[in-house]
């Protein structure tokens, strides 16, 4: 390989001659014009121009395509002209090859493969890169177009050309998905049939290659392993025409677990500690307080803490839960409209028009940011989460009330976690996505799609499930545990960097070992859409580890581990001592918001380092021993957070 200078080309206007030498009266020639493209245009290092010196022969060094050709292996060429439109044969299999954006990768292209269900010629205008297709005879196209990404990779690259040869002409349409729940086996299934069929509509044989994500690969190689394989695209392919995803079925009631409540109070210590955090709490809770007087998510928050509370009251034998059980339903009432005080923006109301309970929450206009986004559908399953969690949980100590109005009950599980189409009056799971196994904050606000908190999307969840299992409705029961397991599921692949995901993730998240977002448009964010207190790095790591812990409850324990707890380890312990970190020097002394974090967040670090081993569980337990629920994140009480510490529960 030669390169061009001085000595062996020469350049008259846009005319570049080459001198060399052939060893004899036969020649192979190709060109590589850096940056530009290449001579031949495709294989140029395989086919290259061949001739012979006196003129007499020139041409490529591949096999000629012969025009009107259908199969898919034989793709028509392009045209190595570059300067002028030129029609290719007619055909049924295209390849083009793109420059990659902006420029910055001059070798690299990205390759497609376009693969039409009747011939076609494709007319090529070089001067606007534009491509034509049209048919032989004229007319329009009635035909299906297929087109499929081969991936990047160095310019006139060509051995993926025919990687989908094998499965064009199959189509998925119309696919179903069905799921249920078996409580012998403690399984929840998830079952896609992608229906394959052919370009007439009918059963095909053969089967579909389709991408799979991250977490729907590593469900499917439990029992179908040998259908997966590695991929140019980077995630695994699946051969076939149904994916079947298994998933295990978490805890479902409000209670705490009794094993782990029974180990903690064999430890005196221990079970001191939550005897006195539960009279702490139950004295410093507010729910009666605000329970008229506040918006729907902090509300939400409030009652869900006292949910929380009275079943760990009960769980450890106190009387406490009396009080607490008073001020539940008096608020429950209130929100549910059986006592019908509220002010009138705090009314739920059906909502006809989108399908939904709807609140004002303003005595105003109504904008995008009123209530969270609430009045616009954004955040329904963390509002309502809350009171989920907290009607489960009275509902089960109180069975009366909670059979005497399960038509309102269900008013508010229907509107997040409405598992049939059938129910005309609300959507199916409304947040939850299906195919990427968790849910979208986002309601039909204009902007793209993403989710911040996915831990009170568990939260929604569980409290579906276990309202179901407090009326004794195996239906709503186990619509709550099939969404509640596949949110877990992926928010352990998505939010949390962990040892078999960990490559996924850019190098900066792989090192804090959380995502403060999942963002249709980006993906992963590692920000947030509010201010941590401080709103200052390192501080402000807190606040994205613990918006994907809040609330603590008996589900917790599933994605708050001893694993991501090690991923996390380094920038909790640098939000809560700033000087661990290596730009501490740096920070302008005059900026007063860089200061102490807050307790709430640094409680919440504390929590999730727990698990690693009994030192950071005794350091968070020294942290939130004396708290009152005013100095933890509102929904976040002392008891809660130490029986998780304790006991995982």
């Amino acid at each position: 390989m030669h390169g061009c200078d001085a000595s062996k080309c020469s350049k008259q206007g846009n005319t570049i001659t080459i001198h060399t030498h052939a060893p004899n009266n036969n020649y192979e020639v190709a060109v590589n014009i850096i940056g530009v493209t290449t001579l031949p245009i495709q294989n140029w290092l395989s086919q290259p121009f061949r001739g012979t010196c006196d003129g007499s022969t020139i041409g490529t060094g591949g096999s000629h395509t012969g025009g009107g050709g259908s199969h898919p292996n034989t793709p028509t060429q392009p045209p190595s002209n570059t300067h002028q439109t030129v029609n290719l044969n007619a055909n049924t299999k295209f390849l083009m090859e793109l420059n990659e954006p902006g420029g910055s990768l001059p070798g690299q292209t990205r390759k497609f493969v376009l693969y039409f269900s009747h011939p076609v010629q494709a007319r090529v205008d070089a001067s606007s890169s534009e491509v034509h297709f049209h048919l032989v005879s004229g007319g329009h196209y009635n035909g299906i177009v297929q087109i499929g990404y081969l991936g990047a990779g160095h310019r006139g690259d060509t051995s993926k050309n025919n990687y989908l040869d094998k499965y064009h002409g199959r189509y998925s349409y119309k696919p179903m998905a069905s799921s249920c729940v078996s409580e012998s086996r403690n399984t929840a299934y998830l079952n896609f049939d992608w229906n394959a069929v052919d370009s007439s509509g009918h059963g095909t044989g053969g089967d579909l290659l389709m991408t799979t994500l991250p977490h729907q690969a590593l469900l499917l190689r439990k029992h179908a392993a040998s259908h997966l394989s590695d991929s140019l695209y980077g995630f695994q392919t699946y051969e076939g025409n149904s994916w079947l995803l298994e998933y295990d079925v978490p805890h479902t009631p409000v209670d705490p677990d009794t094993a782990a409540v029974n180990r903690v109070k064999h430890n005196a210590a221990h079970k001191n500690d939550i005897l006195a955090a539960i009279d702490r709490d139950a004295k410093n809770q507010n729910l009666a307080a605000i329970c008229a007087h506040s918006d729907s998510y902090n509300v939400g928050k409030a009652i869900g803490l006292t949910a929380r509370l009275a079943s760990i009251s009960r769980a450890f034998g106190t009387n406490h839960y009396q009080q607490l059980d008073t001020q539940i339903v008096g608020c429950l009432n209130k929100w549910l409209r059986i006592d019908d005080t509220l002010d009138s923006m705090w009314k739920f109301r059906y909502d006809m028009v989108w399908g939904g309970l709807f609140l004002k929450a303003t005595n105003g206009e109504v904008n995008f940011g009123t209530d969270y986004g609430f009045p616009f559908y954004n955040d329904h399953h963390f509002h309502l989460g809350y009171f989920l969690y907290a009607a489960a949980y009275y509902a089960k100590h109180h069975s009366d009330w909670g059979h005497a109005h399960k038509d309102r009950l269900y008013f508010l599980a229907r509107d997040v976690g409405n598992p049939s189409h059938r129910d005309p009056h609300f959507p199916v799971v409304r947040h939850q996505d299906f195919y990427y196994g968790f849910s979208w904050a986002s309601g039909v606000a204009p902007g793209e799609r993403q989710e911040e908190s996915a831990s009170e999307s568990i939260n929604c969840y569980h409290g579906l499930a276990a309202l179901g299992d407090a009326l004794g409705d195996p239906y709503l029961k186990h619509t709550g545990q099939l969404h509640l397991a596949m949110e877990i599921a992926s928010v352990r692949e998505y939010w949390q960097v962990r040892a078999h995901n960990k490559k996924h993730f850019p190098p900066m998240l792989q090192k804090n070992g959380v995502v403060g977002q999942i963002a249709e448009g980006a993906w992963y964010v590692y920000t947030l859409d509010w201010p941590c207190d401080p709103n200052r790095f390192p501080m402000r790591h807190a606040c994205l580890v613990g918006i994907q812990v809040i609330p603590i409850t008996a589900v917790s324990k599933y994605w708050v581990d001893k694993e991501w707890a090690g991923s996390i380890r380094d920038v909790c312990e640098r939000a809560i001592n700033p000087k661990l970190d290596k730009d501490y020097g740096r920070h302008d002394t005059n900026d007063h918001d860089f200061r102490t974090l807050n307790s709430g967040w640094q409680a919440f670090c504390y929590a999730a380092m727990a698990p690693l081993d009994s030192s950071h569980q005794s350091q968070a337990a020294d942290y939130v021993r004396n708290k009152r629920p005013q100095e933890l994140v509102g929904g976040t009480g002392a008891a809660s957070t130490l029986l998780f510490i304790y006991g995982s529960t």
